[in-house]
């Protein structure tokens, strides 16, 4: 195992094979760890400790994100099927970074009145504006304030503080869009490498008479992710489960998607209603040219007696390029048969 231990993805920390949204999550801690000066996991020199922390994947919510919050959790999801592709979370900071805070003047401060002749005050301190935020002010204050417009001209800049030190607030969010503007260069620049090293391989999927420089770069689509289904109770196993006929059943259900009834046949009603019916899961997996399974190790056993399958999902989707995904697929005993009982997609 190669890496950082605090910014392994849990996966990872718990033995299992790096994947693309593995990588997604050490994104996520970087930037996490340039947003709280601290890594997701702690920076302990215990590393023993350290890759027990990891490999329970709970991550303190970030204190000082600000609109880089929600990007952040999606980026750092324990679940790396639950994480954004790279392509995703590259749009995502973009967008991000793009939005502009909006400061609200609740109150002006009055101008000053000028004296004629020379006036020496008493030495005191400058003065520098407050910055006041809406959290700060009660309902009476604001009922208070003036109803007519402000004047339209523009308010004075307010000073830095004391000193010229941004506080430790701001100074991180500041590093933290350095940094995010740095890594959407390098995975631009890497994109444009890829496309230039692999041109050959793009250029099998151009069809005739079309000029392949004409055609703009694509990256692999994330396997299509319908609305969220109604929740249905999963079931507890009716009996007990060898961990190889569990895992023989994930790699069955992805390998014979060629015969849909069968594989339909092959899910529990709980794992059925993340399609809605039979129609609907034909549909689904038809935007695909082929899906397969591997790797169906590393089962574990769960308290109501089910089991839960981790396993290496292979999406290829005509044209467009190939995704690997790691999955969790979670397996009951029902009326004597083994069904798939999570999302199975």
């Amino acid at each position: 195992m190669a890496g950082t231990p605090a910014y392994l993805a849990p996966e990872v920390a718990r033995g299992q094979v790096p994947t693309q949204a593995s990588d997604v999550f050490s994104l996520g801690a970087t930037l996490y760890a340039a947003v709280e000066g601290r890594a997701p996991f702690g920076d302990g020199d215990n590393q023993l400790a350290l890759l027990h922390a990891v490999a329970t994947g709970e991550v303190p919510p970030p204190r000082h994100a600000g609109a880089l919050f929600a990007v952040l959790m999606n980026l750092l999801a324990k679940d790396p099927a639950a994480r954004p592709d790279m392509d995703r979370a590259c749009r995502e900071l973009a967008a991000v970074r793009t939005t502009r805070p909006v400061h609200v003047a609740l109150a002006r401060q009055p101008t000053p009145t000028r004296v004629a002749g020379p006036v020496n005050p008493p030495p005191t301190e400058a003065w520098s504006p407050t910055p006041v935020s809406p959290s700060e002010v009660s309902p009476s204050e604001v009922g208070s304030l003036p109803s007519e417009p402000l004047p339209s001209e523009p308010l004075p800049p307010e000073p830095p503080p004391a000193g010229g030190v941004q506080p430790r607030q701001e100074r991180n969010r500041d590093r933290a869009w350095v940094l995010v503007g740095a890594i959407l260069a390098v995975l631009a620049l890497a994109g444009t490498g890829v496309l230039l090293l692999e041109g050959s391989s793009v250029q099998q999927g151009v069809p005739s008479g079309m000029n392949p420089t004409t055609l703009a770069p694509t990256l692999a689509p994330t396997p299509a992710t319908p609305p969220a289904p109604p929740q249905v109770q999963p079931v507890a196993s009716q009996g007990s489960i060898a961990w190889r006929d569990a895992g023989q059943l994930v790699i069955d259900y992805y390998n014979g998607l060629d015969n849909l009834p069968s594989a339909w046949a092959l899910l529990s009603p709980a794992a059925r209603t993340f399609f809605g019916n039979e129609p609907d899961f034909r549909s689904h997996w038809s935007q695909y040219s082929s899906v397969s399974a591997r790797n169906a190790f590393g089962v574990t056993d769960n308290p109501d007696g089910t089991v839960t399958v981790p396993v290496d999902v292979t999406y290829n989707t005509t044209g467009a390029g190939t995704q690997v995904v790691k999955r969790q697929l979670r397996v009951t005993r029902l009326d004597g048969q083994l069904l798939i009982d999570s999302d199975p997609r």
